[in-house]
């Protein structure tokens, strides 16, 4: 897999997303640089290069691949939908960046995690998942408002969208914005792309995030998640999220 091809335009991403003043503090020198309120690095870019907190190569959890070809948003409506939610002052940030991917056993990657983590400053969290995915995320939620690392380990692959969702990356912004006020957005600045806001994350009939899968970059796709203000962080961090180690 041309692993470096994703993480360019991973990079690029984030650049755009640095127009916003909430978001501007996560790129330098145009890498990606995601800090915790200690000054410890969650997550970061050297070059072509995504550098984990713990011991995890992209290449390993992306062995998997979806089939479909590269393609690709212009970066045109990304820019304008950041734009957009500036000038409505709607961001309130990097919630974290997440990674699913394909395992052959979900039982023996958390052992894997948990070996790892172990052996990092950080810890690892377990949120009860709603999907065919298990969620854990990385980083220390002593400090709640601090972004994390998610991993989404899958098995079941029977989905018949599988290729459009299997393995992929998102990055998860906070907003201010109510689910209909994002799909109201979302549609009218993506209205003349494959973009389409579809409602990801909703648990007892509140919508919690709404997804534009951006494309696929080296068999990777790449989803851009918009919260609504029906998360609250803080008791997600503090209260559903559980701590392994």
């Amino acid at each position: 897999m041309e692993a470096g091809k994703m993480v360019d335009k991973l990079k690029e991403i984030f650049k755009l997303l640095s127009l916003n003043r909430q978001l501007e503090s996560f790129v330098k020198d145009d890498e990606i640089a995601i800090l915790a309120t200690d000054n410890k690095t969650l997550l970061s870019t050297i070059s072509s290069q995504l550098v984990f907190p713990i011991n995890l190569e992209i290449e390993k959890i992306f062995e998997y691949k979806s089939s479909l070809k590269d393609d690709f948003v212009s970066f045109e409506p990304i820019e304008t939908l950041i734009q957009d939610l500036s000038q409505r002052d709607a961001v309130v940030s990097l919630n974290h960046i997440g990674f699913c991917y394909k395992t052959d056993s979900q039982t023996q990657e958390r052992q894997t995690l948990t070996n790892n983590v172990s052996d990092s400053n950080w810890h690892l969290y377990e949120e009860n998942s709603n999907d065919q995915a298990k969620w854990y995320f990385i980083g220390n939620t002593d400090y709640w408002n601090d972004p994390l690392i998610e991993l989404l380990p899958v098995t079941d692959t029977s989905d018949k969208w599988l290729p459009y969702w299997l393995p992929h990356i998102h990055v998860d912004i906070d907003t201010k914005l109510t689910c209909e006020e994002i799909e109201s957005i979302t549609k009218r600045i993506f209205n003349k792309s494959n973009v389409v806001p579809f409602r990801v994350t909703a648990i007892d009939n509140i919508v919690y995030t709404i997804r534009l899968r951006l494309g696929i970059v080296s068999g990777v796709n790449i989803d851009l998640d918009l919260s609504t203000n029906s998360r609250n962080v803080q008791v997600q961090r503090q209260i559903l999220l559980k701590k392994i180690i």
